[in-house]
């Protein structure tokens, strides 16, 4: 499911709203987190998968911080009012060469 999501540290964060994300979190289970982009200018690219465990972040003041760090939902946050982080247990990627 795509979400929109910023770093924190190592640990990926995006907010998302009841449903199947939220439960994984709240159970803690072991997830799959990948980000990938393209530039058409350089036509290069790079993708970045993410294995770890999922935590529903619930003490306000990390609340508060998260909502510092420049989160830019595509829907109203109002929409998506729970916090998700993921602690990383192993990262991997590949990033595309240039090509002329």
């Amino acid at each position: 499911m795509p979400v929109n999501h910023v770093m924190d540290g190592l640990d990926p964060v995006f907010r998302t709203a009841r449903g199947s994300k939220l439960s994984a979190a709240e159970g803690q289970n072991v997830v799959a987190f990948e980000a990938d982009c393209y530039d058409e200018q350089t036509r290069t690219g790079w993708s970045v998968l993410v294995n770890g465990r999922a935590h529903a972040v619930d003490e306000e003041v990390e609340i508060q911080r998260l909502s510092q760090l420049g989160l830019h939902p595509w829907v109203s946050a109002v929409d998506r009012p729970f916090w998700i982080r993921i602690h990383p247990s192993s990262i991997s990627g590949r990033q595309t060469p240039a090509r002329n």
